[in-house]
């Protein structure tokens, strides 16, 4: 359930995203194209955005926008890559724990989350 009054009034009031961050405007120019949210989290219920608690986050709007349109997409955000798959299921890959694999190895895995 979006945020009917999101924390800042400027962001659109009732009919504006459901919290401050870009992911809604990014997906709807350029609808199932990975995502980067560069220094910062993808919020969402369980890592709301300030004033957002309790409410639907980004991820939860991409996820809606997969289940209805039967299509993936991925989220790199500062703490993980996230596949949102075509049901509405997420996948999340800690980037920390791509500190531990071999060059080769990245090398092969990263261009695929694109």
């Amino acid at each position: 359930r979006p945020n009917p009054a999101p924390f800042d009034p400027k962001w659109g009031g009732p009919a504006g995203k459901p919290c401050a961050h870009n992911e809604v405007v990014m997906h709807a120019v350029r609808p199932f194209a990975p995502l980067e949210v560069l220094n910062t989290r993808c919020c969402s219920r369980r890592h709301p955005a300030p004033g957002n608690e309790g409410f639907d986050g980004c991820l939860e709007f991409l996820r809606a926008r997969c289940r209805a349109k039967r299509r993936a997409t991925t989220v790199w955000d500062s703490e993980a890559f996230y596949c949102v798959g075509c049901d509405g299921g997420v996948d999340a890959l800690p980037k920390r724990e791509l500190l531990g694999w071999s060059q080769a190895r990245l090398e092969v895995f990263l261009p695929a989350l694109r």
